[in-house]
């Protein structure tokens, strides 16, 4: 009887673990199915709302391809309009650069001439100084050596002097002693009164004698003294000689350009032998002084014309990429800052001859100083 009951309520109970298991099965059927709804209710609102996004930018997309379209319809009538009106006055501006362009040249031509012509007078004017340095020099040195002989010479006649000052002095000594060593001899044999009288005698002969040697020394001192100042009297004579000769060398120029040719001949005449050969090497040296201060002055001169060719080529560049410029662009009002910009440009050269003007006065200062340090 209570094993019956024990089964029936084991069956109650395994009935009422279904009945909660099925309940919570679909329960959760119930669930997930809500969710599914859920999720696509959300998917449709997603879909819905990135339809209206779409067709939303479709409809700014098409606005402004059609503002573009205007725009660009609009932009093409004003470049029409532009280009006509500019194909006049680009015909007016290439007239005028070209004929600023032959007046450019023919100037730069001119100024090259007088460049040339001015450079070739300078040199002349260089070689002329040079020929005169070289005369003035040589005329120098020959007197140097002739004051050098004479000088010689006077030192010469003072040796042979002094030493027959000494020879008369030693045989003057030599009497003295011999003179004295007799008086002694004849003293020995006199009274005592003439002993001392002779005594005397002897020391007024010292007295002399040291007398003369303190107005030989004297005097050899005042013949040094002299001698310097004659060789200080002769550089100042030299210094005076210096003056008197330039002074008559411009007189001679002023006399007309012929005197050059005759000083070359009168060095040729005068440089005979080694001092030829000397007058060659001069010569030869100054010849490449001048050859090197040529190169560095004409090397300024290519560096200049190189920069301006430069700026030449890069204002043409400038020109074209404004003609470039002008036909693919641009309003009415291109016009007057094209203007503007050519009456620049018109001012920049302007500008740029008047340093070039100044660079040329400064390389002709630089000439004439070379000129001066070449002529002495």
């Amino acid at each position: 009887m209570f094993e019956e009951k024990d089964e029936d309520d084991a069956a109650k109970e395994e009935k009422q673990r279904q009945q909660q298991h099925k309940k919570e099965k679909e329960k959760k059927k119930v669930q997930q199915q809500q969710q599914q709804q859920q999720q696509q209710k959300k998917k449709e609102k997603k879909k819905k709302k990135k339809k209206k996004e779409e067709e939303q930018q479709e409809q700014q997309h098409k606005k402004e391809k059609e503002k573009e379209l205007q725009q660009q319809q609009k932009h093409t009538m004003k470049q029409k309009k532009k280009k006509e009106g500019e194909q006049q006055q680009q015909q007016q501006q290439q007239q005028q650069q070209q004929q600023q362009k032959t007046e450019k040249k023919k100037k730069k031509e001119e100024q090259q001439h007088q460049q040339e012509q001015q450079h070739k007078k300078e040199k002349e004017k260089e070689m002329q100084q040079q020929q005169k340095h070289k005369k003035k020099e040589k005329k120098k040195k020959k007197e140097e050596e002739e004051k050098e002989k004479e000088k010689q010479q006077q030192k010469k006649q003072q040796k042979q002097q002094q030493k027959q000052q000494q020879k008369k002095q030693q045989k003057e000594e030599e009497e003295g002693e011999e003179k004295e060593k007799n008086e002694k001899e004849e003293v020995q044999q006199q009274a005592p009164g003439e002993k001392k009288k002779k005594k005397k005698e002897r020391e007024r002969e010292k007295e002399t004698k040291k007398e003369k040697k303190t107005q030989k020394a004297k005097k050899g001192k005042e013949e040094e003294e002299k001698e310097g100042e004659g060789e200080r009297d002769t550089k100042e004579e030299e210094g005076e000689g210096e003056e008197r000769e330039e002074e008559e060398e411009e007189e001679e120029e002023g006399g007309g350009g012929g005197g050059g040719g005759g000083e070359i001949k009168e060095e040729e005449e005068e440089g005979g032998g080694g001092g030829g050969e000397r007058d060659t090497k001069e010569e030869e040296k100054e010849e490449e002084e001048e050859e090197e201060g040529e190169e560095g002055g004409g090397g300024g001169d290519t560096k200049e014309e190189e920069e301006e060719g430069e700026r030449d080529t890069k204002e043409e560049e400038e020109e074209r990429e404004e003609e470039e410029e002008r036909e693919e662009g641009g309003g009415g009002g291109d016009t007057k800052e094209e203007e503007e910009r050519e009456e620049e440009r018109e001012r920049e050269g302007e500008r740029e001859e008047e340093r070039e003007g100044e660079r040329e006065g400064e390389r002709e200062g630089e000439r004439r100083e070379r000129g001066e340090e070449g002529g002495g």
